[in-house]
């Protein structure tokens, strides 16, 4: 997608709160959904992510967001690199990704 952008949020788009508070598993999951909704609008898919980076907020919860991940990519899951942050500005958010992907 070079020089294509989306960018989608884990809050409600209409009062800003977050979504799932405090939940790694379900946090992850809708994350995950909204980066194979952009990368099907640019006629790509999961299966073309070259690499994720993931940024978790407490890294005890590491299991829940490999879970929710592997649900996704089975047995041949792209490079990833998951970072513990701390937390994030925003109260309640357990995790954000990022990730490169081929169209």
């Amino acid at each position: 997608m070079a020089n294509q952008r989306d960018w989608r949020r884990g809050n409600h788009a209409k009062t800003g709160s977050v979504l799932f508070p405090n939940q790694m598993e379900k946090q992850t999951i809708l994350v995950l959904q909204y980066i194979s909704e952009i990368l099907d609008k640019a006629g790509s898919s999961l299966n073309n992510i070259l690499k994720v980076n993931a940024f978790l907020n407490d890294m005890n919860d590491f299991h829940k967001y490999d879970t929710a991940y592997a649900s996704f990519f089975g047995t041949e899951p792209p490079a990833r690199c998951s970072i513990g942050i701390g937390q994030f500005p925003l109260e309640g958010v357990c995790v954000e990704i990022e990730c490169i992907a081929f169209c």
